[in-house]
C-alpha cells in the first residue's frame, strides 16, 4: 500500500493510526518516480516549493536515471471560451498531425467543466466514440481501450496517460483568493488547491499541456514553456 503525501495525504492531522494501519517501523520512502519526466516532475515540485512548507511529509524526489523529455507548456487564454478552442485545437493537432493513439491521451479538467458537455465537443470535431467520460456510469462500463480519458480533476489520482491535457488551471488557481475565505482560510484552499494540481500534473507520463486563464506561480517561471 502506498501514498504520495506531497499529493495531501497525512495532512490535516490524518496519520496511518488514525485510518486504522499499525506501520510503524514497516515503511519505506519511494523517491524514485516512474511515470513521468525529469521535466514533468521538477515543474510539478516547483508548484509545491510555491506553498514554502518545511515538512517530512514533504518528499523531494530523486531525479538520477529519471526520463528526460519536453517540458510542460502552459497555454494562456483571456477567457474560459478562448481556453476551451485553444485546447480543441492542441487536442485535434495531436490525435492527426502526430498520430498520437487515442489511449494514450488523457484530458484533465476542472470544476468549471462539465465533462458530458466536453465529451460532445470533442466528439463534434474528432468524431463519434473516441471518448471515455470516466464519470459516467454507462461509459465506464462500455470501455474498449480505443478512446481517449476524460476524466475530472477531482477523480484523477492514480490514472496516467502519456499525453496529459490540463483545462481550467485558472479556476484551480483562483479558488484562494475567493473574496469570502478568511485569511487563514485562504492559507488552507491555497495549499489544497496547490497539490490539486500538483497531483493532475504527475499524471502525465511524456507529455503534459496546461491551460490557464491566470498565470502559474512565479516558482513555476522556468520550468514551463508559456505560450500566451
Amino acid at each position: 500500500m502506498c501514498a504520495d503525501p506531497n499529493q495531501g495525504f497525512l495532512k490535516n492531522k490524518l496519520s496511518w493510526k488514525s485510518v486504522g494501519l499499525n506501520v510503524r517501523g514497516r515503511t519505506k520512502k519511494l523517491i524514485h518516480s516512474y511515470r513521468t519526466t525529469i521535466q514533468i516532475l521538477t515543474a510539478a515540485n516547483a508548484l509545491l516549493d510555491a506553498l514554502g512548507e518545511n515538512s517530512e511529509d514533504y518528499l523531494k524526489p530523486d531525479f538520477e536515471k529519471m526520463q528526460q523529455g519536453a517540458k510542460p507548456k502552459a497555454i494562456y487564454s483571456r477567457t474560459p471560451q478562448d481556453e476551451q478552442q485553444r485546447f480543441m485545437n492542441e487536442l485535434e493537432y495531436c490525435v492527426q498531425q502526430e498520430e498520437i493513439p487515442l489511449q494514450h491521451i488523457m484530458v484533465l479538467c476542472s470544476d468549471s467543466y462539465n465533462p458530458w458537455e466536453l465529451k460532445k465537443i470533442i466528439e463534434a470535431r474528432l468524431g463519434t466514440g473516441v471518448v471515455s467520460n470516466y464519470k459516467d456510469v454507462n461509459d465506464l462500463r462500455n470501455l474498449n481501450g480505443n478512446t481517449l480519458k476524460l476524466v475530472t480533476i477531482n477523480s484523477c489520482t492514480g490514472m496516467e496517460a502519456g499525453v496529459t491535457f490540463v483545462l481550467g488551471v485558472g479556476d484551480i488557481l483562483n479558488k484562494p483568493h475567493h473574496l469570502e475565505l478568511m485569511e487563514e482560510e485562504k492559507d488552507i484552499v491555497r495549499s489544497e488547491s496547490y497539490r490539486k494540481l500538483y497531483v493532475a500534473m504527475t499524471r502525465a507520463g511524456q507529455k503534459l499541456i496546461l491551460f490557464s486563464t491566470l498565470p502559474l506561480p512565479e516558482q513555476m517561471v522556468g520550468f514551463v514553456d508559456e505560450e500566451k
